[in-house]
């Protein structure tokens, strides 16, 4: 096995990346145990005492990135899980360098590719709107899974080449880390911020924190204005949805004084176009960040309204876990933290030669089934774009136009 200490994480900096290598010391969390990932040790660990290692953190003088996985929101409203189930991943680093991404040599190649039917999706669908009507909730983001089957020879490195060699397919949260003991890659090229927070410059016993939801998605060619998405009653009134909810997520943390600064603007991301608001509010520095976290994750975008309902109809309705993907992941560097919600995030098994990707979108009352399958088809596209290039063969549509089928190639 490949040396443990070998973990690193690379991060978009906007100009370029940045590499982060020599761990101090990294774990996985689970519901009643930790892992050591550089030991392969484990200890007896509680849901509280994550809490505290939270609040641990030196948001002042720390390199530190955590990955808090979907799952860790089900903790926090007592559902239960199982045992196993991977809460988050805490990593202290030693040492970070620029980073450059090289060009992506072919020695890797996509041997299949699996999405979800439209039938399949129809139902979860149907019995999710189902609760829509019933006043269970006002929203909900169905997601589904897409894998991909990789063949010949890749690495963490490659992945990020062949995703990132390209400018123009950075997003602002773009971020890849390796983890040596499971032979995995987690990759995301997340636009979404969960929340930010440094310190404020005119008064240095406070944080500025804030946060930007992301809700509609459009094709980015068909070249929309602000005035044509206002229009759009359904998706305009998904993000106002959800910007009300983080505003009162973000006044449970401390005085109520969040504030929405921007209540919808554009927002280009790689192959599309979506809608965003940006919440705002200062926080003391006496405010932990376990409050903070326990207070606005998982996101509300990516769940839906009213939260802990939401969070229960999801369960039943995908019946597996997202892990990674709808978590969120904190870079904790030069007294900042910025915090991304991981959509466009992958999970890459380079042990079992897979890719592992889930997108979906929200539903409201005036949700059609097929805009919304072809929605979250369109969000798995913009990701998997430039490895769908290296299926046998070279490039081929996602998935037909005007077809709700699956699509296999090996």
């Amino acid at each position: 096995m490949e040396n443990l200490s070998n973990i690193f994480s690379l991060f978009n900096l906007g100009d370029n990346f940045i590499k982060l290598h020599s761990p101090r010391t990294a774990f996985a969390f689970y519901p009643g145990h930790k892992l050591n990932l550089l030991t392969e040790k484990k200890e007896p660990f509680s849901a509280a005492e994550l809490l505290r290692h939270f609040d641990s953190i030196d948001l002042e003088n720390d390199l530190r990135v955590t990955h808090l996985t979907y799952e860790l929101g089900s903790q926090f409203y007592n559902f239960p899980l199982d045992p196993d189930c991977l809460l988050a991943i805490d990593i202290e680093y030693t040492e970070e360098e620029p980073y450059l991404i090289e060009p992506f040599y072919q020695e890797g190649y996509v041997s299949s590719l699996e999405s979800p039917s439209y039938d399949r999706y129809q139902r979860a669908f149907n019995k999710g709107y189902h609760e829509l009507v019933e006043g269970n909730c006002y929203q909900f983001n169905l997601t589904f899974q897409t894998n991909l089957g990789l063949g010949g020879k890749w690495d963490a490195e490659q992945l990020a080449a062949c995703l990132w060699e390209d400018p123009k397919r950075r997003s602002a949260y773009a971020h890849l880390t390796y983890l040596p003991i499971w032979n995995k890659t987690l990759l995301s090229n997340s636009p979404e911020c969960l929340f930010q927070m440094q310190q404020s410059q005119k008064d240095i016993e406070k944080w500025n924190l804030w946060a930007m939801p992301i809700k509609g998605t459009w094709p980015l060619e068909e070249q929309l204005t602000l005035q044509e998405l206002e229009e759009d009653h359904k998706n305009r009134g998904e993000l106002d949805m959800i910007t009300d909810l983080l505003r009162n997520d973000l006044n449970k943390i401390d005085i109520p004084c969040a504030k929405v600064i921007v209540r919808r603007d554009l927002l280009k991301v790689p192959g599309l176009l979506h809608q965003y608001s940006l919440v705002a509010l200062k926080l003391s520095k006496k405010v932990s960040l376990s409050k903070i976290i326990s207070a606005i994750f998982p996101g509300g975008s990516i769940t839906g309204a009213p939260k802990k309902n939401v969070i229960k109809i999801l369960r039943e309705l995908e019946n597996r876990e997202r892990r990674f993907y709808c978590g969120s992941t904190l870079l904790t560097r030069g007294g900042r933290l910025a915090a991304s919600i991981n959509i466009r995030t992958a999970e890459v098994d380079l042990e079992r030669f897979s890719l592992n990707y889930q997108s979906g979108g929200g539903i409201t009352l005036l949700s059609q089934v097929d805009d919304e399958f072809d929605e979250m088809q369109a969000k798995s596209e913009s990701f998997l774009q430039p490895f769908l290039k290296l299926l046998p063969g070279g490039p081929r549509q996602f998935r037909p136009q005007n077809s709700h089928s699956n699509l296999y190639f090996s």
